[in-house]
C-alpha cells in the first residue's frame, strides 16, 4: 500500500509548529527553490515585510489604547470633581442643579431626569422631580431590582416613562437604578452615545455617589453620624 504524502496544509501546519526546522536543517534550505531575481521578493525580504506590517499594526493598536487610556483618565477626573460637588451640596435642589449641569456640560448629556419615590421627591422644594409610578411596568421593576445600569436605544414606552415628552428626540440613553429610591435617566440625541456593550464603571460610581447623597438627610443616617 502506497503511503499517502502529506497535504500542503499539513506541511504548513507542521512548519508553523517547528519554526526553527530550516535552521536545524540548513542543507534542506539550500535545496529549496527560492528565486531572488530582479523584481522578485526573496523569502527573507518577504518575512521582513510581514514583520514590518505587524509592527505598524501593533503600533496603531498601542496608539489607540493610549488614546482610550487618556480619555478614561480625563473622564475619571471629571467624575471625581462632580462627585465632590454633589456630596458638598447643601440642599436637594442644589444637588439636582449640580447633577444636571455636570452631566450636560462635562458628559455631553442632552437630557437628565431623576425619577424618584414620593418620599425622596418631596425633599426637593423648588425643583420639579418626577415620581415613580405607583404601578410600575414590568421592565422598570426588573431594572430597579437588578441595580445594574442599562444602556442603549430605548423603546417609545421607556422613553416616555422616564423622560416624558422630551424622550421623543432621544436616540439612546442610560438608565441608572438608585436602589429603592428610583432611577437616573441620562439621554442623548445620538443613537450611538449609549450602547449595550459599553462599560458602566462611570455609571456605577455615579450611582453610588447619588445613593450616598440622597441618604445623607435620612433620619437614621443623621442619628448615625451624630453617634459617630
Amino acid at each position: 500500500m502506497t503511503e499517502q504524502s502529506p497535504s500542503e496544509a499539513e506541511v504548513i501546519a507542521w512548519l508553523r509548529e517547528h519554526p526553527d526546522f530550516l535552521v536545524q536543517q540548513p542543507e534542506l534550505f539550500a535545496a529549496l527553490d527560492v528565486p531572488h531575481e530582479a523584481g522578485t521578493t526573496s523569502l527573507i525580504e518577504k518575512q521582513v515585510d510581514i514583520l514590518r506590517s505587524d509592527n505598524q499594526r501593533l503600533k496603531r493598536q498601542l496608539e489607540h489604547l493610549s488614546g482610550i487610556a487618556g480619555e478614561n483618565e480625563r473622564l475619571m477626573q471629571r467624575l471625581h470633581r462632580m462627585a465632590l460637588g454633589l456630596v458638598a451640596t447643601d440642599s436637594f435642589d442644589a444637588l439636582h442643579q449640580r447633577l444636571h449641569d455636570g452631566l450636560r456640560d462635562d458628559f455631553r448629556a442632552d437630557e437628565v431626569c431623576l425619577l424618584l419615590d414620593s418620599e425622596t421627591a418631596g425633599k426637593f422644594a423648588d425643583t420639579d422631580i418626577a415620581t415613580l409610578p405607583e404601578r410600575q411596568p414590568e421592565w422598570m421593576q426588573r431594572l430597579l431590582a437588578s441595580g445594574e445600569p442599562q444602556c442603549g436605544r430605548l423603546t417609545r414606552e421607556k422613553r416616555e416613562a422616564v423622560f416624558g415628552s422630551a424622550g421623543a428626540q432621544l436616540g439612546s440613553a442610560a438608565l441608572v437604578p438608585l436602589a429603592d429610591r428610583g432611577l437616573l435617566g441620562i439621554g442623548s440625541e445620538s443613537d450611538e452615545r449609549f450602547h449595550p456593550d459599553m462599560g458602566t464603571l462611570f455609571l456605577d460610581l455615579l450611582r453610588e455617589t447619588l445613593q450616598f447623597r440622597l441618604g445623607l438627610d435620612d433620619r437614621a443616617e443623621v442619628k448615625r453620624r451624630q453617634r459617630a
